[in-house]
């Protein structure tokens, strides 16, 4: 696949996690350690499953990475949620679900493009390498 370092998703999640690591060292979780550490693991999660799917053989594999990326992006927005009712307007929890947002529109196009690729292969395949848009 790619050098999971170049992927412009890779790049964003890493950043999101860097900035969820940051919220997670206020003093305020360490009354509510497990939302803290739920956070870390899921908001690292993201990044690393775009990574290890990046370093797969198959398209498919890393297809069901990305997918998993995707629900750890989700866990995390949920707990945002869930960090916003506990601590009221004390986090920037809004700007990044904004963020998650972002991340994972990029994750989409990213898993709609593999599905597109896949498609036009199986084309490809079924047609002697000559595509559709090849014949005139």
């Amino acid at each position: 696949m790619n050098n999971f370092t170049s992927l412009g998703v890779w790049q964003l999640a890493q950043n999101f996690f860097f900035k969820v690591h940051e919220i997670s060292c206020h003093s305020a979780l360490q009354r509510d350690v497990y939302v803290k550490n739920e956070l870390l693991r899921a908001s690292l999660s993201i990044p690393l499953f775009i990574a290890e799917g990046a370093g797969m053989n198959k398209p498919e594999e890393f297809t069901d990475f990305l997918q998993k990326a995707r629900g750890s992006l989700d866990e995390v927005c949920s707990l945002l949620f869930v960090l916003e009712k506990i601590q009221p307007h004390l986090f920037p929890t809004l700007a990044l679900r904004g963020e998650a947002a972002e991340i994972r529109l990029e994750l989409n196009r990213v898993l709609q493009k593999l599905r597109s690729d896949k498609i036009q292969n199986h084309l490809d395949a079924s047609y002697g390498q000559v595509r559709p848009s090849d014949i005139k």
